[in-house]
């Protein structure tokens, strides 16, 4: 089934990358900053097309809105461009993200770069991938020695609780980074790159395919309270357990 994800991936991103760096149409969402695209409904209409015809019997949530309902205990996730405000500026990290959930349990995870032509995936039970090479959280690195990667809300125009959480984080870590795509961000946890990733205010459709590959990855996903993340999404926290818990100490102070 993972080669069959892919197959769709890489079709939805071969519009992206025909598109990228070009005039497109270019809309925003409740608020001037959150972007979104032709390229993004397109890319959505690519991916529902295909599962829909591949698994017509499944359910659907997509970021853009092409969602359908069905009583199957299969659900897909769908961020058709994790990025925009990337891909709108010609910022090249930009990603696709699919997961399949059985009931309330991701089963595959799949996220894609085109930009980079990397695949991060990973099934639930047979490990986490890059490409064709087998990925790890790392173990060693803690909060103070690595790099951790976050991101704003759209909010941040509009509230100062993600500059206050930033602050906590700022003078405990050895590096931090702010990507623009979560679902990217995730990956590089997985990868063992960076050492964890914080973020409030995400869409379950960011992080879905993610989860997965982080779990499968060794590494844990939660909320602020230590929650495993399956649907809740407001606050996440990833790496290893001891990143997990570091980074749970100190956004809770």
């Amino acid at each position: 089934m993972l080669k069959e994800i892919e197959s769709w991936a890489r079709k939805a991103g071969q519009l992206q990358l025909d598109n990228f760096q070009k005039n497109i149409e270019i809309n925003s969402k409740d608020r001037k900053i959150d972007l979104v695209t032709e390229v993004d409904k397109k890319s959505e209409k690519i991916l529902v097309e295909e599962i829909s015809s591949a698994y017509p019997e499944h359910s659907i949530i997509a970021e853009e809105g092409s969602n359908k309902s069905n009583d199957s205990r299969y659900r897909w996730i769908i961020d058709p461009l994790d990025g925009t405000v990337n891909y709108v500026h010609g910022f090249p990290i930009f990603a696709i993200s699919l997961a399949l959930y059985k009931d309330e349990q991701p089963e595959y995870g799949l996220i894609y770069l085109p930009y980079f032509d990397d695949i991060y995936s990973a099934q639930r039970g047979k490990g986490s991938y890059y490409n064709d090479k087998r990925i790890r959280v790392n173990e060693e690195y803690n909060v103070k020695d690595g790099i951790i990667a976050t991101g704003f809300p759209y909010s941040h125009q509009e509230s100062n609780e993600a500059l206050e959480l930033f602050n906590k984080i700022l003078p405990e870590a050895g590096g931090i980074r702010r990507t623009g795509a979560a679902a990217y961000d995730l990956c590089q946890v997985a990868s063992g790159v960076f050492s964890g990733f914080w973020e409030i205010e995400l869409n379950l459709w960011d992080i879905a395919a993610g989860i997965l590959i982080i779990e499968e990855a060794g590494g844990i996903i939660t909320d602020f309270n230590g929650k495993t993340l399956r649907t809740n999404s407001e606050q996440v926290i990833a790496g290893s357990q001891k990143v997990n818990k570091k980074l749970r100490e100190l956004l809770n102070k």
